[in-house]
């Protein structure tokens, strides 16, 4: 049995309550959040009344379970990381904090690294492809819902060699949600309802973070021109890549590396209804023959596989639980 932290009270925390409530090897759950101390769970979050009767408390080093999932602004998880590992505790940050070395978290993110040194103990929680790395480690770097979606597209066919071109074109279309709790006129309902609108083109500070892990799962380096698309939806990614290839059929090669692996599944047609609520990343691929073109097509609930349930899903590992525990339940 495990006792949990959850620090923030976001899209992400809420997300992660849902699953640790229902997880049967968590026996506590501590709520942290400065901003809502003192107020019951059930008053932040009403579809949770009746559920747990929890109030959340004030940041403060007691407050430190087993294991403390940060769903915090970026910038926060660092400055509480090393009192967290003195405590003795496993942390899961779901913000950028432990994703990049220190001066490209400057560079993308515009602020000074509050602990460096850590940097190089943490692990990119992304399962599929850093399992055995992250079942020792003590930070967890959780990926951004772009990545998990990209990553797991990728990787196969950079691993067998098939993609050629070091150039790599990736479109992902995402809900709202992804955005974080917060009112900006980009993200209300009059806004975004019968719209599609591109945005940081070229620039997202998330390409940085697709690149860095790929080389650290291939030894490779590539060129990832990421293009994201904000839809009007809640929740929900759905992610394209393309890649000048050799001839290959992706769907084998996706069989032949992820026939294991719980949470993904090779369908003909992802689609965020199928995946949303659930840790589930669904994808599909087709090698164009007219243009030489490796074409691959992901689905993911960017609040589930994209960022409560992968953490989850770590700490299962992390643990020594079932690596599903907690996270079939839809």
């Amino acid at each position: 049995m495990v006792s949990v932290t959850v620090i923030g009270s976001g899209y992400t925390g809420g997300e992660l309550l849902r699953y640790l409530m229902g997880h049967e090897k968590v026996n506590e759950i501590t709520l942290v959040t400065n901003t809502f101390a003192g107020k019951g769970l059930a008053e932040v979050a009403p579809k949770l009344a009746k559920v747990s009767g929890k109030k959340f408390t004030a940041t403060g080093k007691n407050v430190f379970n087993d294991v403390v999932f940060t769903a915090t602004p970026h910038g926060k998880a660092m400055s509480l990381a090393q009192d967290i590992l003195d405590a003795g505790s496993l942390l899961v940050d779901l913000s950028a904090d432990f994703r990049l070395t220190a001066p490209e978290f400057t560079k993308w993110y515009g602020l000074k690294h509050a602990c460096p040194a850590l940097l190089e103990t943490a692990v990119y929680g992304l399962p599929e492809l850093f399992r055995d790395k992250i079942k020792k480690a003590k930070i967890i770097a959780n990926p951004g819902c772009y990545p998990t979606s990209t990553l797991l597209l990728l990787y196969p066919l950079v691993k067998d060699k098939i993609i050629q071109s070091n150039t790599i074109m990736v479109n992902s279309c995402s809900g709202t949600s992804g955005a974080g709790l917060k009112m900006e006129r980009a993200y209300l309902h009059a806004e975004m309802h019968d719209n599609m609108c591109h945005y940081a083109l070229a620039c997202h500070r998330h390409t940085p973070e697709m690149r860095r892990a790929l080389k650290l799962a291939t030894g490779k380096e590539f060129k990832l021109s990421f293009t994201p698309t904000l839809v009007p939806l809640s929740r929900g990614m759905l992610t394209s890549a393309k890649a000048q290839a050799k001839e290959a059929d992706p769907l084998k090669v996706f069989k032949r590396h992820y026939s294991r692996e719980p949470f993904i599944r090779i369908v003909q047609n992802p689609e965020v209804k199928n995946v949303n609520y659930t840790n589930f990343c669904d994808l599909t691929g087709i090698y164009d023959n007219e243009c030489g073109l490796a074409v691959m097509v992901s689905a993911i609930d960017n609040l589930g596989k994209g960022a409560a349930g992968q953490a989850v899903q770590n700490m299962n590992l992390i643990k020594g639980f079932k690596e599903t525990e907690g996270l079939l339940a839809v």
